[in-house]
C-alpha cells in the first residue's frame, strides 16, 4: 500500500542512508536518528543495516515540495492523482500560468493533449534528480 500511496513523489533534499540515491516514492525517516532515511528499495534491509529497536516514519509526501509559483514554462511531471485522472500520472507537462487562489496549475500537454487544471500538490519539476537541480528550480 505504501508503494502505491507514495509511487512517484521526489524528495528532492534527501538521498537513501544506504544506497546514496535520491529518493523517490515513500521514503522512511528513523525518528531516533537525526539524518537518516531511507529509500522503498532498500527498505527490506533495515532490519539488518539498522538499529532494530528504532521506528520509522514512512513520509508518503515531500517534506521540501517544489511546486508553488513555478515559472510558464517549466516542466512538469503529475503524480499522485486518483480516480480517472490517475492516467494523467506520469505525463510531463509545461507551465502556462500558477493559480494561487486555487493552488493549481494550467498546464499544456505534449501532442495535443489539453489544457488540465491540476492541484500544486501533484505536480513536480521534471528532470531533476538531485538537491542542486532542485536549488536552481528554486532560484
Amino acid at each position: 500500500k505504501a508503494k502505491l500511496a507514495g509511487a512517484g513523489v521526489r524528495h528532492f533534499f534527501t538521498v537513501c542512508s544506504l544506497c546514496s540515491k535520491s529518493i523517490r516514492g515513500p521514503r522512511f525517516r528513523c525518528v531516533h536518528c537525526e539524518a537518516f532515511d531511507c529509500c522503498v528499495d532498500c527498505e527490506a534491509q533495515l532490519g539488518e543495516r539498522h538499529a532494530p529497536d528504532h521506528v520509522f516514519e514512512i513520509m508518503l509526501k515531500a517534506s521540501d515540495p517544489i511546486n508553488e509559483d513555478l515559472p510558464v514554462g517549466t516542466k512538469v511531471e503529475i503524480f499522485g492523482l486518483e480516480g480517472t485522472a490517475s492516467a494523467l500520472n506520469g505525463a510531463v507537462a509545461k507551465v502556462l500560468c500558477y493559480m494561487p487562489e486555487m493552488k493549481s496549475y494550467d498546464l499544456d500537454l505534449p501532442f495535443g493533449g489539453g489544457h488540465p487544471v491540476v492541484p500544486a500538490e501533484n505536480l513536480q519539476p521534471a528532470d531533476v534528480a538531485t538537491g542542486a537541480e532542485a536549488q536552481d528550480v528554486l532560484e
